[in-house]
């Protein structure tokens, strides 16, 4: 599998001193590069900051034509030029309903340069609190959104926070922070959200954020997940 990660978030740039413009145009460069790898075991490139003649990357790929290719999402525009890459892709803190929008305008690109598109493309990121009372899961679900909320709050590309996290994002900004990101319950009231999300957007993937903490209470949340959520997910997938 080879993932591509976001282009780095505005407090990092700032550390190194490169522009969003910038680091947008040395991220596509380097997206060109690497599937010009995937491709072909000799490459040549000539752009604005990589330049270079038969460069020769071994050892090839085992997985032919390419491994799975994975990159991350806030907008359509990125979720189209994913699917002109052929790469699936994974978004996040948006609602259901705009996640949907995403996914239509990458499905929409899919049809028409002539791939495949299904659940397995696509893959939905959420905050997610588990544990044996629904009280826990309310109580660290409220103090994931006051993380989330933390590490967000100087980022410019997000509209400015209302105490219900419920906001549209700014004009030029890439995403909005959604209630829907933050799924907590018991074991099975957090797969009943998972199913209903993921058939509501089209999604064949979870990736559950499950605390930012190293502590018991983290532990438990990762053993309930493990044990209790994952089958009743995997039964749904029958059905």
């Amino acid at each position: 599998m080879v993932t591509s990660r976001i282009r780095s978030v505005p407090r990092e740039l700032i550390q190194i001193g490169i522009a969003t413009e910038e680091n947008r145009e040395r991220f596509n460069e380097a997206l060109d590069i690497l599937d010009a790898w995937l491709a072909r075991p000799v490459i040549s490139y000539h752009g604005r900051y990589w330049n270079f003649d038969n460069l020769r990357i071994v050892p090839r790929p085992l997985q032919q034509p390419s491994p799975p290719k994975w990159t991350t999402v806030v907008s359509t525009a990125s979720a189209t030029k994913s699917a002109g890459r052929r790469s699936k892709i994974c978004t996040a803190f948006e609602s259901v309903a705009r996640i949907r929008e995403i996914f239509d305008a990458y499905r929409g690109e899919a049809d028409r340069v002539g791939f495949d598109c299904g659940p397995e493309e696509l893959a939905i990121r959420r905050n997610i609190s588990v544990a044996r009372s629904e009280q826990q899961a309310r109580e660290a679900s409220r103090r994931a959104m006051d993380v989330t909320s933390m590490l967000l709050a100087a980022d410019p590309r997000v509209g400015r926070h209302t105490p219900s996290l419920l906001d549209a994002p700014k004009a030029g900004s890439g995403f909005s922070v959604h209630a829907d990101e933050f799924i907590a319950g018991t074991p099975a009231q957090v797969a009943e959200q998972i199913i209903e999300q993921c058939r509501a957007c089209g999604a064949g993937h979870i990736l559950a954020i499950l605390g930012r903490t190293v502590d018991q209470r983290r532990a438990e949340a990762v053993k309930l997940f493990g044990e209790d959520v994952i089958p009743i997910l995997r039964r749904a997938q029958t059905v």
